[in-house]
């Protein structure tokens, strides 16, 4: 069984493709990476650690008697996958601990999906319980690549106990509030990996849709940490984009290079 759930996300056959292409798509609607030279941070430094290297420090921690990691780049996913075995007198949490740690200096914000085994016993880090996705990891290593140990055990790695974020509705309410937005319906997705506020605006037709829609985007970014934004808007019955975005989908990266380390003050960069 386990065999076969490693090659589920090795393999696909062509219909599975054929919807990933359609999906993609779909999403072309939504905002993207930055290109105009705003004021936040471009992550042009971030070299990752190859992933043989990654897979390979994984495989020789203490207390990791096989492992088997590989790397999902089938969207939305984007995440590192495996299974490692565990060996009986070992502490399974720190194991498991140290191997997402070590797999966060890889890829620049994906996600970690590994399983561990003790004694044909399934084990999960109980320090994770939701998900291994972007958000949760740098809540608990901090920003990437950190040292590939985990926090509390004399590493640099930053929980952000310290971030307080803006509650949903009060910053919803702000949105709702802003000049030049006539309709805004708001949520937010907890469902991983999509973990994202949800935004369908509509704007009135003498608005300035660019500033609009980037001052809702620099609002939710004072939201959850490391949280995705998903925006569609409408003007006079005509959708409108962010063209800071260039039409692709709004990735943490993306926002991070556009808005900066969160919670930003709310306001797009450049505006004074």
């Amino acid at each position: 069984m386990r065999a076969a759930a490693r090659q589920r996300h090795t393999t696909g056959p062509p219909m599975r493709w054929r919807a990933v292409v359609l999906l993609l798509g779909a999403v072309l609607t939504l905002g993207g990476c930055q290109t105009d030279g705003s004021d936040g941070q471009e992550r042009t430094d971030y070299t990752p650690v190859p992933d043989d290297e990654l897979f390979s420090q994984v495989a020789a921690l203490p207390g990791v008697k096989r492992a088997d990691v590989s790397f999902n780049d089938t969207w939305p996913e984007h995440t590192y996958l495996g299974e490692v075995d565990i060996s009986p007198d070992a502490d399974a949490q720190q194991v498991l601990d140290t191997v997402y740690a070590v797999l966060r200096q890889g890829r620049f914000d994906v996600g970690i999906n590994v399983v561990g085994y003790q004694a044909n016993r399934e084990v999960r880090l109980e320090a994770l319980p939701r998900s291994g996705g972007p958000a949760e990891l740098e809540k608990r290593y901090g920003p990437q690549p950190g040292r590939g140990t985990p926090p509390g055990d004399g590493s640099d790695g930053q929980e952000r106990t310290d971030y307080t974020p803006v509650p949903d509705e009060t910053l919803f309410s702000a949105i709702r509030a802003l000049p030049g937005v006539e309709r805004a319906d708001l949520s937010y997705n907890d469902t991983w990996p999509a973990h994202s506020y949800l935004a369908t605006i509509t704007l009135s037709p003498d608005a300035d849709a660019q500033l609009v829609l980037d001052t809702v985007y620099a609002k939710l970014w004072q939201g959850r940490l490391g949280a995705d934004i998903t925006l569609e808007a409408q003007q006079g019955g005509q959708v409108v984009r962010l063209d800071a975005f260039g039409g692709q989908p709004s990735s943490r990266a993306a926002l991070k290079k556009r808005y900066g380390p969160q919670p930003g003050d709310g306001t797009p960069p450049g505006d004074g």
